[in-house]
């Protein structure tokens, strides 16, 4: 059993507008007490069809591929009272950049974040110096 939070919903709502045309430019942002984190929501598209030579889109589609078989797995065996609940779960970012609280960005081409270590979501655009 699923059961949502106004917590995932806001979330998920906000990363999802950033598949949408009018808000293509902008990525998610997300706060958590290690740093900052940026990114774009992992779309149908980017796991259907991408150039197996190109390194970021293959390890894209290799940690989405796993987190979302991990997630099936952990359903096959757990009791429903288990289940994804309340604040646990996950969103999955491509073209992901985290600053930590020092300034330090690092770049990931795609990455699982947990829902539980989210305290603050927002949209738009993150310079990056590097």
């Amino acid at each position: 059993m699923n059961i949502a939070s106004l917590k995932k919903s806001v979330i998920l709502g906000m990363a999802n507008a950033t598949t949408v045309d009018m808000f293509k430019e902008n990525s998610v942002i997300l706060l958590t007490a290690a740093g900052m984190i940026s990114g774009k929501l992992i779309e149908k598209s980017d796991l259907e069809s991408f150039d197996q030579t190109d390194k970021s889109a293959l390890s894209t589609f290799t940690v989405s591929t796993i987190t979302q078989k991990s997630k099936e797995e952990f359903d096959k065996q757990s009791d429903s009272e288990l289940n994804v609940t309340g604040n646990d779960g996950y969103i999955i970012l491509k073209d992901v950049h985290v600053t930590n609280v020092s300034g330090q960005t690092m770049f990931f081409s795609a990455l699982t974040v947990f829902f539980d270590q989210i305290i603050g979501v927002t949209l738009g655009s993150v310079q990056v110096n590097n």
